[in-house]
């Protein structure tokens, strides 16, 4: 279970997206695993984490994102100027000939010059430093990253499974002791070995007394219609898996009274279109996560050798036969 003021992204653990890489390169996986692995965060990327706050988080959501559009400046120069000039702003003329000139060749210049070319740069990027001041406080996003985040929003409510899986925590059964139902819930625990494995669940919902746990990923997509592949491309069934290992050490932590093997699972998708809005719901078969935890409990199988040996430069089969590459 999370505890108080524990960085999920910070702790240093096994992880369903960690498991890509063991198989084919260790190192990367390491690093990964060691918080050393570098993932540039695209606007894609974050307007897709801003989706699922708005929907699983809302509380969060108002208080990390704003909108707002803006004209970026014409120059690096003057974009460095204006960044200077947000991180310190000041009145005092001397201040302001300073930032100016580590961004400006001022040679010739009269101070008052000067003063006026900064104050004009300023003036003309006055929305670019709206944007600079409000991203020290948290996430900016374009109005019309608003309005698409409205309508996924009101589109994911409309549909009746959906809005059912994802909101039904809003209803009287919220006050249920029959009911545990948490969005982002993080779960940490540890194998035999002492390593480390952690997981962030979308949303759990369990139902003690109809013994019925199910587990609900929400995804955005560009392509809709072509999603289906999606969950074997991009291994999102053995995310569920994944979830399903997590849930168990979470029953051992926080349910040890519960027996769960008299509970029943569900696996949900939900995917939503950045593109038009349309939300399709899967349920996944108990075949498909079964085959997709034999899958894990091989790739498991890797780090546990690699942990072990401390070996990480190249893949298992490297080792096992004395770095020969069969082709």
């Amino acid at each position: 279970m999370k505890e108080n003021n524990i960085d999920y992204m910070q702790v240093k653990a096994v992880s369903n997206s960690s498991l890509s890489f063991i198989e084919k390169n260790p190192k990367e996986f390491k690093k990964f695993i060691d918080g050393d692995y570098v993932e540039e965060k695209t606007n894609y990327y974050e307007l897709g984490t801003a989706i699922h706050s708005a929907i699983l988080e809302p509380k969060n959501y108002k208080e990390i994102y704003s909108f707002m559009d803006y004209t970026a400046p014409k120059s690096p120069n003057q974009k460095k100027f204006c960044e200077l000039y947000s991180n310190n702003p000041t009145r005092k003329d001397n201040k302001l000939i300073e930032m100016y000139s580590e961004c400006y060749s001022c040679k010739g210049l009269s101070e008052q010059k000067i003063i006026e070319e900064a104050r004009s740069v300023l003036k003309d990027n006055a929305d670019y430093l709206k944007y600079l001041k409000k991203s020290q406080k948290g996430v900016i996003l374009s109005t019309s990253d608003e309005k698409m985040i409205s309508s996924i929003l009101s589109s994911v409510k409309e549909h009746k499974k959906a809005s059912n899986l994802l909101f039904n925590i809003y209803a009287d059964v919220i006050a249920d002791d029959n009911i545990f139902a948490e969005n982002e819930i993080e779960i940490y625990w540890e194998d035999k070995q002492k390593i480390p494995y952690k997981s962030k669940i979308d949303r759990l919902y369990i139902d003690f007394k109809n013994k019925v746990v199910q587990i609900i990923d929400l995804k955005t997509t560009a392509k809709i219609d072509e999603f289906e592949n999606s969950i074997t491309n991009y291994n999102y069934d053995r995310q569920l898996a994944f979830y399903k290992i997590a849930v168990y050490n979470l029953f051992k932590q926080k349910f040890e009274n519960q027996n769960l093997e008299e509970f029943t699972f569900e696996f949900f998708i939900v995917a939503v279109s950045k593109q038009d809005y349309r939300v399709k719901v899967y349920k996944i078969t108990e075949g498909t996560i079964n085959s997709a935890l034999n899958k894990i409990y091989s790739l498991l199988d890797r780090v546990k050798w690699h942990f072990e040996n401390d070996k990480w430069d190249y893949y298992l089969e490297y080792y096992t036969n004395d770095g020969v590459i069969e082709i």
